[in-house]
């Protein structure tokens, strides 16, 4: 099984000088663990607007290697819909593509955003997007 951390420490937005910009990989790290065909993502932080398109980019080489994804969204302390979309976008590819897509484990408040927008389907083992 093999491991890929990008980055491991997330400052507190609130931590920032300033003025300064906020950069995407501030707010949001992802950790892939590879084992036979299959990707479990850990992802810490912040999925958003600004973040959205890392978790994208990450999930669209797990898809180009045929891999099964699972993603771990526990430690996500804030999502809203373009943060889903990285997610339904991954999960519609992985049905067409005949490979499972998992969203595992999750925070509350991804819990409640997946609620109101009818996405639960996507979480343990389920159903496809």
């Amino acid at each position: 099984m093999s491991q890929v951390t990008v980055p491991h420490l997330i400052p507190d937005p609130s931590d920032q000088p300033s003025g300064q910009p906020i950069r995407p990989d501030e707010l949001v790290a992802i950790t892939a663990q590879r084992d036979r065909g299959h990707v479990l993502l850990q992802v810490c932080g912040e999925l958003d607007v600004l973040t959205a398109p890392r978790l994208h980019r990450v999930l669209q080489g797990c898809a180009e290697r045929g891999e099964h994804i699972a993603v771990d969204l526990r430690d996500v302390r804030f999502v809203d819909c373009s943060g889903l979309r990285p997610l339904v976008t991954a999960a519609a590819l992985a049905e067409r593509q005949g490979r499972r897509f998992t969203v595992a484990a999750v925070s509350a408040p991804v819990r409640r955003v997946l609620e109101l927008t009818r996405l639960t389907r996507l979480l343990d083992g389920g159903a496809r997007a």
